[in-house]
């Protein structure tokens, strides 16, 4: 499971874990600690674990769900002051909820020429990944083409990983369609420490 996804199911159900393993610390007091230790600060710090660990475990769920559903409200007409279209708040409502990384600082060198009737593109992309919430999270490098752009990965380079990207290569996208991709492996960012990274392609296009 990647740390992303363990997070994003913490976030959801951690309740089910914390509820319980409060009971059992109450239990646990109340049984070995409590007959040699009893006071009353005693009794009520049973009864509080108690009564924390069932509302962890039966209305912090049911909180959580419900503050998801409400941060999936239309919230834009407040913010822009009129509505959208169904489709485009839809959309905007999916960035919304699943996006955690995002990237900033892109800077792009494109040189071109022409050569035995092809269109040469040579592309190097600089660019920074930030990580918002307060969890590290793994960045993935992906990028795709489609097979008829010829496209040539030069190099990859993440400035935290000396020898990242040294065996970088295109291979079939998956579920096919055409396309080539690179995957790369996860790159662990920290909050609010981005992921500064570089590539250099080629794309060969037929001159039409």
């Amino acid at each position: 499971m990647s740390r992303n996804r363990f997070w994003e199911l913490w976030e959801q159900y951690s309740g089910y874990i914390l509820g319980p393993v409060l009971i059992i610390l109450a239990v646990l007091c109340n049984k070995f600690v409590r007959p040699y230790w009893a006071t009353h600060f005693m009794d009520d710090l049973v009864v509080a674990l108690i009564i924390a660990g069932i509302l962890a475990t039966t209305v912090d769920p049911f909180i959580k769900r419900q503050a998801r559903r409400e941060a999936t409200l239309d919230i834009f007409h407040h913010m822009l002051g009129y509505s959208l279209p169904p489709v485009i708040r839809e959309r905007l409502q999916k960035i919304v909820k699943e996006t955690r990384l995002y990237r900033e600082n892109t800077t792009e060198h494109i040189a071109m020429s022409e050569e035995s009737g092809l269109v040469k593109f040579d592309v190097e992309m600089e660019f920074e990944v930030a990580n918002p919430t307060p969890h590290t999270l793994d960045f993935e490098p992906l990028l795709q083409f489609e097979k008829g752009e010829h496209a040539e990965l030069k190099s990859v380079i993440y400035f935290g990983d000396v020898g990242y990207g040294k065996d970088a290569k295109l291979s079939i996208a998956k579920g096919g369609l055409g396309a080539v991709e690179y995957r790369g492996k996860g790159c662990p960012l920290v909050q609010a420490i981005g992921a500064n990274s570089n590539t250099n392609i080629r794309l060969n296009i037929p001159r039409h």
